[in-house]
């Protein structure tokens, strides 16, 4: 696990883009999550012109029965597919309509088919409550699969379906965001070994970018 200090939201996401790997050649399974971290990332990443010809995209999470602008996925295609080699062949996006629940065992099967079993980089974000992409503390698994969803979140909108964290932490690397001092009691819950999602800590290659100095915590 690194840890690294920022000082702004921009930082952090500046920082994040550093660990994408210089050879754009690499066959990369990328998910990007959303909130306010998720966009400027996206949007620095545009900026960068960074070629992703090779790159499946995913999501961590989704926003479900919401408006059209305001979907995680419609940011995500809006802001990338300027980049070089944008392909929207290459997105793998999460059912969204009001029958998502119908709809996400053929998505789970279609990940299978992909042979995406885990991901080779995950950009996360925390949540004031501990949260990360959109399983929270009241998120149901949906049956014996990789997948949660919730229909009373915490946080608006209501209705989110989400990966579970148990599986992106089997990323090659995850990169944790957490920032903002209304979120400095959940990651030193986090990084003590007992916040919503400590499991975290076991992912093989963990970076986490905060705002919070290493002498506090």
């Amino acid at each position: 696990m690194k840890l690294i200090n920022v000082r702004t939201l921009e930082e952090a996401s500046l920082v994040a883009l550093d660990f994408l790997p210089e050879n754009t050649n690499l066959n990369l399974k990328v998910a990007f999550t959303g909130g306010r971290f998720g966009e400027e990332l996206i949007k620095n990443l545009a900026e960068r012109e960074y070629n992703l010809e090779n790159w499946t995209i995913l999501q961590t999470d989704e926003r479900v029965s919401c408006g059209f602008e305001d979907l995680i996925q419609t940011k995500i295609i809006n802001e990338l597919s300027e980049c070089k080699g944008f392909c929207k062949d290459k997105l793998i996006l999460f059912p969204f309509e009001e029958n998502y629940l119908e709809e996400i065992s053929a998505f789970e099967e279609h990940l299978y088919k992909l042979e995406i079993n885990r991901l080779d980089l995950c950009f996360l974000s925390m949540g004031e409550d501990g949260h990360m992409a959109g399983h929270f503390n009241n998120s149901k698994d949906y049956k014996d699969s990789i997948f949660c969803f919730n229909t009373n979140s915490p946080k608006p909108p209501k209705t989110r379906l989400s990966f579970k964290v148990s599986w992106l932490m089997k990323a090659n690397r995850v990169i944790l965001v957490s920032f903002g001092k209304e979120k400095h009691k959940e990651l030193k819950k986090l990084l003590g070994g007992s916040g919503l999602h400590s499991q975290i800590l076991r992912t093989k290659e963990l970076i986490i970018i905060s705002d919070l100095l290493k002498q506090d915590f």
